[in-house]
């Protein structure tokens, strides 16, 4: 094989292998997270309710007080929160404007969940159906 082929075959690997991080799938929080804001607090669905604990976190309640998953929170705009859970590799996005839960499993494509009942941002009296 000349020596110019191996070099360019070479070199076309090198750069495949270059892209392969930036095509992955970033659940990190993104430039300017802390700037956005999402004032929702509690989102309740039929069936149970996800609530933000504080400091990125997040916890989801079936009836009554029983625990159904704990998430972190990944990323934020006015419309919607992501929410992963790490240890079973689920990611969920509670979409305000669209009023619906999404949910995806190892970065595959999203789909409803549930459809959101209400929302609370943390003000009393806040509660909107």
């Amino acid at each position: 094989m000349p020596m110019h082929k191996l070099w360019t075959g070479l070199a076309g690997a090198a750069f495949l292998v270059s892209l392969t991080p930036a095509l992955a799938q970033n659940w990190g929080r993104p430039e300017g997270y802390g700037n956005r804001r999402a004032d929702v607090s509690t989102v309740i669905y039929n069936g149970g309710r996800f609530e933000n604990e504080g400091r990125g976190q997040w916890v989801e309640y079936g009836f009554g007080q029983q625990v159904k998953a704990r998430f972190e929170e990944m990323s934020r705009s006015a419309d919607w929160v992501d929410l992963n859970d790490p240890a079973r590799d689920i990611q969920v996005r509670l979409n305000f404007r669209a009023r619906v839960i999404l949910v995806t499993e190892r970065g595959g494509p999203y789909r409803v969940l549930y459809p959101i009942q209400s929302m609370n941002d943390a003000r009393p009296g806040s509660w909107r159906n």
